[in-house]
């Protein structure tokens, strides 16, 4: 529900990730203030120019404001370059920071919650929707500010010049904010919409880049094209009824601003006429340029709740994964000393939905040095067991024990790290092989990551490639057959000399002389 964000619990939140940089902040904002306060002395010069200097021919003062003029634009266009280079670091500091913090939280996150969203969804998260409150958070921590210091000291200058035509120029004001606030209660579930149609493209796209193979060897390739089509379609629809409403929104309030520029106009003229003594032209002109100035802040409040109401949007999503629940490591510090890997499953059961359990009752002992099968149908729910060992999924109902202890009460980290995974489907990041094996032990020496590879018969073949274990294994491993991203993935499970050792199919994708190989080399390596 967009309505029940609370926009003020939002602003404050997204202030939490400027605090580790109050410092930056204010010099950012110091230099502001004088880049805003420069530009408001021009116009009293002006004023001075016409009325004073040009009436008395006086080629001194002349040359004296023209000089002050001179040093008043370079001094802004110094502090201006100043303020650029600081309020870039301090934006770009600020959304790395909120960026890693979500990325941080993507990484620990159940599998349950991938489960149920696309990765697509994910990555607009973490990617576009910070991007996002990037320029939010500028605004937030800056033109708000500036704009606020701005519209205080034109309205000073206005009414010390003249307190009438000041409030002649406000008119507009009330009808601005009050337009404002209708324009963003229709865009704000335009916004949601837009959000939605960008994260179902970004699905589309995270999921046909990687199956690129599968959609070429089905001629997928139109299919895909016009499912992205649909959803881009789709999107840009969306983004011309906003454009309908913006067209029409923008000029109005651009109207109301020039109307209230035009009696300025028309009253000042008619006083500096027939009462050259009430309102002299350089006055005229002074306040003009003022009044010029005053509605820019004018629009960008009016704006703001639009501009606040995409960043609450963005800001929901990145928060989702910010607050969601990580995984539970109740057991945080319990190591198990000497273990040995004795595996009992006590009546577990399990189900990935309410109502359908995979398992159901399940009790079985594995002793140490034991190696077993686990045979079925599929579906039947031997992967599910795996992933309950690993702690992926918790048990609906039971528990399960490694050398006696409930594996909930075991650190997640060290459960893990002595138990070794080789995947159904291997998996290889894009990286050289070398770095691929020594994943699970990152300490590992080169002497340590080619044994692994000789125990998994994978070293005759890397060998074989130009740069050895230098080389690069490409997207998801794709310059290697399947069969050598199994022998990788094996290296990989074996060089942490695991306690645990599972093996998910681990030899369906290697040829009949390969699996007898790495089944000797297993057989070899378990002893004890």
């Amino acid at each position: 529900c967009t309505k029940c964000i609370d926009k003020r619990k939002v602003v404050r939140r997204l202030l939490q990730y400027v605090k580790p940089y109050r410092k930056l902040t204010f010099v950012v904002l110091f230099l502001s203030i004088i880049v805003t306060a420069l530009p408001l002395i021009p116009p009293m010069l002006t004023k001075t120019l016409i009325d004073d200097v040009i009436a008395t021919r006086s080629l001194d003062d002349l040359w004296k404001i023209v000089m002050a003029l001179v040093l008043i634009y370079l001094f802004d266009g110094i502090f201006s370059g100043f303020r650029g280079y600081y309020l870039s670091k301090l934006s770009n500091s600020i959304i790395f920071n909120l960026r890693t913090k979500a990325f941080e939280s993507v990484q620990k996150l159940t599998l349950k919650y991938y489960d149920k969203r696309s990765t697509g969804s994910i990555m607009s998260r973490v990617s576009n929707d910070t991007q996002r409150l990037q320029s939010f958070m500028i605004t937030l921590t800056q033109s708000v500010i500036i704009q606020l210091l701005t519209l205080i000291g034109i309205m000073v200058f206005m009414f010390y010049m003249d307190w009438q035509l000041a409030l002649l120029s406000i008119i507009p004001v009330p009808i601005v904010i009050f337009g404002s606030q209708i324009y963003a209660e229709h865009m704000r579930p335009r916004y949601r919409r837009i959000w939605r149609r960008m994260s179902r493209m970004n699905a589309i796209l995270g999921d046909s880049i990687p199956g690129i193979r599968v959609i070429k060897a089905f001629t997928g390739e139109d299919r895909v094209i016009e499912k992205y089509t649909k959803q881009g379609e789709d999107l840009l629809n969306e983004h011309l009824t906003a454009a309908v409403k913006s067209s029409i929104y923008s000029p109005l309030i651009t109207f109301l601003v020039v109307l209230g520029s035009i009696l300025i106009w028309g009253l000042g003229g008619y006083w500096v006429i027939t009462r050259p003594d009430r309102l002299s032209v350089g006055s005229l002109i002074a306040f003009i340029n003022y009044a010029g100035r005053f509605y820019g802040p004018v629009q960008f409040f009016a704006n703001f709740n639009d501009q606040l109401q995409q960043a609450s949007t963005s800001a929901e999503r990145v928060f989702e994964i910010l607050d969601a629940d990580p995984e539970p490591n109740l057991g945080k510090g319990n190591y198990i000393e000497n273990l040995q890997g004795k595996i009992e499953f006590e009546n577990v059961n399990f189900s990935y939905e309410k109502g359908k359990n995979i398992l159901k009752n399940i009790s079985l002992t594995v002793q140490p040095g034991e190696t077993i099968g686990i045979v079925g149908s599929t579906g039947s729910g031997k992967s599910t067991l795996v992933n309950l060992i690993l702690r992926f999924y918790e048990p609906t109902e039971g528990r399960i024990k490694i050398d006696g202890h409930d594996i909930a009460d075991i650190d997640i980290d060290f459960l893990r790290k002595n138990i070794g995974y080789v995947l159904q489907e291997p998996l290889l990041f894009r990286d050289t092989i070398a770095n691929n094996i020594i994943y699970s032990k990152p300490d590992a020496t080169i002497e340590e990551v080619i044994d692994a590879a000789k125990v998994a018969n994978a070293h005759k073949f890397i060998i074989k490639f130009p740069d050895g274990y230098d080389t690069e294994v490409g997207e998801r491993g794709g310059r290697l057959s399947g069969g050598e991203r199994q022998r990788v993935s094996i290296a990989r499970a074996l060089l942490n000399d695991p306690r645990i050792l599972i093996l998910d199919e681990a030899t369906a994708s290697v040829d009949t002389e390969t699996e007898k190989q790495i089944q000797e080399a297993l057989e070899q390596l378990m002893k004890g």
